[in-house]
């Protein structure tokens, strides 16, 4: 059931990026790897977060900015939080990408430690203040667990089962 969900999203999406989407959803991945790292990948249409970043396509950065990387950091350590118990972890940022339609935006945690406690308390607030529709996707996987877990308006932070 959760594949063909995943599945049907995706072909949605990706019929809906010819044009102009009127849907409004992120797609965020979190991994725990066999280091223990947590691996985190966050994908969000290229115009939503321009205009959650207060600009406009084709836009000149803002002068303080040093590059867009740095106005994306900022935006995602604002919307985009994780806690264990309840000490909220630092995301080293790695990289952003984008191409026509979606910014990719690719983050870790490296000292998480997984024997800590039964679960991640995360909190997505992406994109909540543009959009009334706005919808957050999260998929979690460690070794063969793998969840898919829902974010909006009224769930804006969700304990995730590790």
């Amino acid at each position: 059931m959760k594949l063909n969900l995943r599945l049907g999203l995706y072909l949605f999406l990706c019929v809906n990026s010819i044009s102009a989407h009127d849907i409004h959803v992120s797609v965020a991945e979190l991994e725990v790897d066999k280091k223990g790292t947590l691996n985190i990948s966050l994908r969000i249409f290229f115009d939503d977060l321009l205009l959650a970043c207060g600009l406009m396509p084709g836009e000149e950065l803002p002068s303080e900015y040093k590059s867009s990387d740095e106005l994306i950091q900022i935006y995602v350590e604002k919307h985009f939080k994780l806690y264990q118990d309840t000490k909220r972890l630092d995301l080293e940022y790695i990289e952003s990408f984008s191409d026509n339609m979606a910014v990719w935006i690719e983050l870790k945690v490296v000292d998480f430690e997984v024997e800590l406690s039964d679960f991640l308390n995360v909190e997505n607030t992406i994109l909540l203040t543009e959009f009334d529709d706005q919808m957050n996707i999260l998929n979690y996987s460690r070794e063969q667990n793998k969840d898919t877990y829902t974010f909006n308006h009224k769930k804006r932070r969700l304990p995730i089962s590790i």
